[in-house]
């Protein structure tokens, strides 16, 4: 098998995950190269614990607590924008580009060119989290990081984002086979990813909403416990299975899509 479908998708992809890629990996370099010149200031700083807790942390001065806040409470973020602008983008956007119809031609049935997007897509969100893996190696060995923190520490950390990324994604996919137009599937889940940090992070402070933080994926990302606690595979394998279940929905729901017609679609998965 060719794959034509995954090589065109990987191409219109790949201006985004060199930016996204690039981006991130020189925010995780600066983040560890800045360290040593901040330590003593942030050990020096007197927070108040609520605003630790929303940064996912209790002391910033340490390398756990400084990585934590700086960056694994905000690359998760990044990541889930990622997903759904990258997965919104390709059979969403082919829809709303008019282009979708061709792409559509014999020998492609509609199966076979969701599969290929979600491999495009799965496979460019595996690119931005090697370049930011690279970064970690360059940069992690050149600074003291005395807190236990290693580089495979930081890899594991960053690799523990990837469900949370591919989670929106299929999210992206199934929304977008439902909604009128790519526009409104992304500013749709754009919204729920930003509901979703907030809730997991206020309900860090705010105890009366800690039930809610069960139903936020960004919750199951472990973002404020993986540096000092390690990999909640518990987590991991339900964000999985989540992505397990979206992309499957999402395509029953492209089967059984009406195209061109600018409507929500909410029955289309069960469409034969």
């Amino acid at each position: 098998m060719t794959l034509p479908v995954t090589r065109r998708f990987v191409r219109s992809l790949t201006s985004s995950v060199i930016w996204y890629g690039l981006g991130l990996a020189v925010y995780a370099a600066v983040t560890v190269l800045l360290y040593p010149s901040v330590e003593a200031t942030l050990r020096s700083i007197d927070l108040p614990p609520e605003l630790l807790r929303f940064l996912g942390t209790e002391d910033i001065g340490t390398p756990t607590g400084y990585l934590t806040a700086r960056w694994q409470s905000f690359a998760p973020i990044v990541l889930m924008i990622w997903g759904i602008v990258a997965s919104t983008g390709l059979i969403a956007g082919e829809e709303s580009r008019g282009s979708l119809d061709g792409l559509l031609s014999p020998p492609i049935s509609r199966t076979r060119l969701m599969l290929e997007a979600m491999l495009a897509f799965t496979g460019c969100t595996f690119v931005i989290l090697v370049a930011i893996a690279v970064a970690w190696v360059v940069t992690v060995p050149l600074v003291d990081l005395h807190d236990n923190i290693t580089t495979t520490t930081l890899i594991a950390g960053t690799a523990s984002m990837a469900p949370l990324a591919l989670c929106f994604g299929a999210m992206g996919f199934f929304v977008g086979a439902i909604a009128p137009a790519r526009g409104t599937a992304a500013g749709l889940l754009t919204a729920l990813a930003i509901t979703s940090y907030l809730v997991s992070s206020l309900s860090q402070v705010a105890p009366s909403i800690e039930w809610m933080r069960y139903g936020s994926p960004y919750y199951y990302a472990d973002t404020g416990r993986v540096l000092r606690d390690g990999v909640d595979w518990t987590h991991q394998v339900g964000l999985l299975g989540a992505t397990l279940v979206l992309s499957v929905l999402a395509l029953l729901a492209f089967r059984g899509r009406e195209i061109g017609v600018g409507v929500w679609q909410p029955l289309a998965f069960l469409r034969r």
